[in-house]
């Protein structure tokens, strides 16, 4: 899975979503209808890029007013949220079924080396001092 680049909707299609969602007199979030006059919002990705891409073919369709909506802050926030563990997760399972193990230890080791509370990093499986810590 390579990293995509996101697609920002142009001012035209963002006018058309704000004018669907009631502006400029009384814009309301798409989601739970709350009027988001002089409060934060965002105009979201229906789908998200990543869930868009046409990985036969290398290209995307420009977007359009119905590839997104207008969404209050605290909407806004939670999609992102549960839409990121999802593409985490999608990836995790992904890499398992390659058989990579990308997981590193705090200190940017391996996972099958340790570090000591002396300092000395030991490889796991064989109780070897492979450095030795500060002294």
């Amino acid at each position: 899975m390579s990293r995509s680049k996101r697609l920002e909707f142009t001012k035209p299609v963002k006018l058309e979503i704000f004018r669907r969602a009631g502006g400029p007199g009384n814009p309301c979030c798409e989601k739970c209808k709350m009027n988001v006059l002089g409060k934060r919002f965002e105009y979201d990705h229906i789908l998200e890029c990543w869930e868009m891409e046409d990985v036969e073919h290398g290209y995307r369709t420009p977007l359009t007013a119905a590839d997104g909506r207008l969404l209050c802050g605290g909407c806004h926030d939670g999609k992102t949220a549960r839409k990121s563990g999802e593409r985490a997760y999608g990836k995790r399972i992904v890499e398992k079924s390659a058989r990579i193990d990308r997981r590193k230890g705090r200190n940017g080791l391996s996972t099958k080396f340790s570090r000591r509370f002396n300092g000395d990093i030991v490889n796991k499986e064989t109780g070897e001092i492979i450095r030795r810590g500060k002294s």
